[in-house]
């Protein structure tokens, strides 16, 4: 979800003016008055420098949005109560808190909002062909039920999900012979993260978005297994310290 947010918003700012751009800026500025004083708006890379850039340098490289759509994010997940200020100045430090109450929301937005929008088609294959298939981690990776049963054991899945570029497309169809179907059982979705901002899985996404994959199929199986992923691989990422 939120990565979703910070696409709208870096779209939302790529097609504005330069004026609205401006006014953003001049905001943005504002609100973190106390380490970006004076200057002008003129020149978006300056107000990168000081507070703004101590706080959002480590984080826009991996979003390719500018600073000033990750600030809308943070400032949301701080009026939602996710975030927790401590600190003022350069000591200042933010944590996420309430960590499984915002996986939650992310869970349930992701199958509404984002995942809908992914959708690059349905495919056929041969029966089973997912089995001996070996992807290319840099062109596409599993999702779904087959990630599942590779981090499990525990599935047999009746459908194979795959998240990929769309100019990677034909990498995936044609070695694996896979045709298009609109009642195929094999989703292909867009990916929609920087592969340097997610750890590597081998071939597969995140655990994360496996159980997301799992738990949107409102299948029993599917959700007993989403359990297991969640036990034994996202738990420690939403424990709070």
């Amino acid at each position: 979800m939120i990565g979703y947010q910070l696409k709208e918003e870096g779209d939302r700012w790529s097609s504005s003016s330069q004026r609205t751009q401006d006014q953003a800026l001049k905001k943005f500025s504002s609100d973190l008055s106390d380490g970006v004083r004076g200057g002008s708006v003129a020149h978006p890379s300056r107000l990168l420098y000081g507070k703004a850039r101590y706080v959002f340098a480590p984080i826009t490289p991996f979003t390719k949005y500018p600073a000033p759509c990750i600030w809308t994010i943070m400032h949301e997940l701080k009026e939602l109560g996710f975030l927790l200020v401590v600190g003022k100045g350069r000591g200042r430090k933010i944590r996420l808190i309430n960590n499984e109450r915002l996986l939650e929301r992310w869970i349930t937005a992701y199958p509404e909002q984002l995942r809908p929008k992914l959708t690059l088609g349905r495919y056929r294959g041969a029966a089973g062909w997912w089995k001996e298939a070996a992807l290319d981690p840099d062109r596409a990776l599993w999702g779904g039920e087959v990630a599942a049963l590779k981090l499990t054991g525990h599935l047999n899945p009746q459908e194979a999900t795959i998240y990929a570029d769309k100019e990677n497309l034909a990498a995936v169809l044609i070695p694996h012979k896979l045709k298009k179907d609109p009642a195929g059982d094999v989703e292909i979705l867009r990916r929609f993260w920087r592969q340097d901002a997610v750890p590597p899985n081998g071939d597969m996404v995140h655990p994360l978005l496996v159980y997301a994959d799992l738990m949107a199929t409102g299948n029993q199986r599917n959700i007993e297994t989403a359990r297991l992923i969640y036990d034994q691989h996202i738990i420690q990422l939403v424990r709070e310290t």
